[in-house]
């Protein structure tokens, strides 16, 4: 069996897996945010539940949070945890034993989401053909992993990966008067500002001066309103732009979109034809799909992570 946990701004989620990553109980709590002895608890008490389930107490465990994770010291760094600073993996051992039955070490690894993600697409997913598969995660934030063959990449500091705040080119910016937002990482401009969930919301007051949703933006958009289409636009100029840059520095044979606005109909294809359109003349264009395990990914990636072959998995840039 495979254990994980699924650790959000929001929720944690826990689930046990079969050995053939089908599901066979899970369950949620709320994030507690306050504190960092809060949420070592909140996590302890998760895989408590898990190796109770498990009937196992040395079951290995895998986690994934949003941010990043020094591979050399273990120190987390996360705007939506209060985890920063800390050694996330480390503590949590310490607060639960690593010790189970017979003397066995009930293994925890760490990795940031977007690693979670990229593993489960590239191992069992949209990017299963691919060599060098990109995760990229569009939903309240924009990141990436990135796995070759099969196995997550870690980079020096941990931190490559995190597209969302490179920043936004001058052309684009000029072409359509973008606003240059202060991004949640203290910079200014990065894509994730307009790129995200709440920086397309903000982009359709921008331009419009309306307050939509997303769902009530792709309605809009779909029922030909002029002013939701030219908006839609933009964000999928933005997003072909993210694309080049992620050829540039990465050069991927597989591209797989996930987060939430990857329910957006049709977005692989359109996804393709921006990127097309920022590309140089003659380049090579990557695979670009869906993620095929859609809001499951993530945690399917954790519970990857927890098997015995967790080494196997791992490899360095």
């Amino acid at each position: 069996m495979y254990a994980a946990l699924d650790v959000g701004g929001t929720k944690i989620e826990a689930c046990l897996f079969d050995h053939q990553l089908n599901t066979i109980v899970k369950q949620r709590c709320a994030t507690p945010t306050q504190s960092y002895p809060a949420l070592i608890d909140a996590l302890a008490q998760q895989a408590t539940w898990l190796r109770a389930q498990a009937q196992q107490l040395d079951v290995p465990i895998g986690i994934g949070i949003p941010g990043v994770i020094d591979p050399k010291s273990g120190i987390a760094i996360s705007a939506n945890l209060p985890a920063s600073g800390h050694t996330l993996a480390a503590d949590l051992i310490h607060a639960i034993g690593q010790q189970g039955q017979n003397g066995q070490a009930g293994r925890i690894t760490v990795a940031v989401d977007r690693q979670c993600f990229a593993l489960s697409e590239a191992h069992s997913g949209a990017g299963r053909a691919y060599s060098r598969v990109v995760g990229l995660i569009i939903g309240t934030g924009v990141g990436a992993g990135l796995c070759q063959n099969g196995r997550i990449v870690t980079t020096y500091s941990g931190i490559a990966g995190e597209v969302g705040h490179l920043s936004l080119p001058a052309d684009l910016v000029d072409s359509y008067q973008l606003p240059l937002w202060r991004c949640g990482c203290g910079r200014h401009a990065c894509f994730e500002t307009l790129l995200s969930g709440p920086g397309l919301e903000g982009l359709i007051t921008y331009f419009s001066g309306r307050t939509l949703s997303v769902p009530q933006f792709i309605a809009a958009k779909d029922a030909k309103d002029p002013h939701m289409c030219a908006v839609f636009e933009i964000w999928l100029n933005v997003l072909g732009e993210l694309l080049m840059h992620i050829q540039l520095t990465i050069d991927p044979d597989c591209i797989v979109i996930g987060g939430g606005l990857s329910n957006i109909p049709d977005l692989a294809n359109l996804a393709r034809t921006a990127l097309v359109k920022r590309q140089f003349a003659h380049m090579s264009l990557p695979h670009i799909s869906i993620a095929q395990h859609g809001d499951s990914s993530g945690i399917r990636g954790a519970a990857l992570l927890s098997r015995d072959l967790n080494d196997a998995l791992i490899s360095t840039a």
